[in-house]
């Protein structure tokens, strides 16, 4: 069971939620797997450094070998110089993105949503997604409930998104889009009804 409030932002007892997808054990080591799988798929691998052998200088040495009192040197393209190549530089063709299985991703997902209910980090907002697409109105309702930042999951309305979409300290994720990123990273998580329906029907079809 967790707190339910309406559009208004006035609590309104409790919601039950699924047990099968709110109502399972922890697995942190699991959840932490799923989060560093998706975010090397985010990473964007653009980062791209040229070696000694790849810079546009001079490949004379700078200075004769001894008699100079000076430390050994060769090119000016070495790495120890400004504008010399880098050593062990990234690449932009190393590949970051790493695999997980469905039922594991699945498991991790379902280990999340239960950890924001056990820490009580967890609501469900009864009809806050038939409010009209004014920021004033979804405002009246953060402060009435008490949430200064939070992340709002709902079913893709149009109106929830205008209504949000300058809102300091809110993010807008839709149910269908919820990652287990989205929900550990979340300060507190809020479900539309809506999106607990959608929720619902994900966890039965990945079952």
């Amino acid at each position: 069971m967790v707190p339910a409030y309406t559009k208004s932002g006035e609590q309104k007892g409790d919601f039950s939620l699924p047990e099968s997808l709110f109502g399972q054990k922890s697995n942190t080591r699991l959840v932490a797997q799923a989060i560093r799988v998706y975010l090397g798929r985010q990473r964007q691998n653009s980062a791209h450094t040229k070696t000694r052998a790849q810079v546009n200088r001079t490949t004379k040495k700078v200075y004769k070998q001894k008699g100079t009192g000076g430390a050994r040197h060769g090119a000016r393209s070495a790495p120890i110089y400004v504008g010399g190549g880098r050593a062990h530089g990234p690449k932009n063709f190393e590949n970051y993105k790493l695999e997980l299985p469905k039922k594991m991703a699945r498991l991790a997902f379902i280990s999340s949503l239960s950890d924001k209910v056990t820490n009580k980090k967890l609501s469900v907002a009864l009809d806050l997604e038939g409010i009209e697409p004014k920021t004033k109105n979804l405002n009246t309702f953060l402060k009435k409930a008490g949430f200064k930042k939070l992340t709002l999951v709902h079913s893709g309305k149009e109106n929830i998104f205008r209504a949000g979409r300058n809102i300091e300290n809110l993010s807008l994720v839709r149910a269908q889009e919820l990652s287990t990123y989205d929900v550990i990273k979340a300060s507190n998580l809020v479900l539309t009804q809506e999106a607990v329906e959608v929720l619902t029907k994900r966890g039965v079809k990945n079952a």
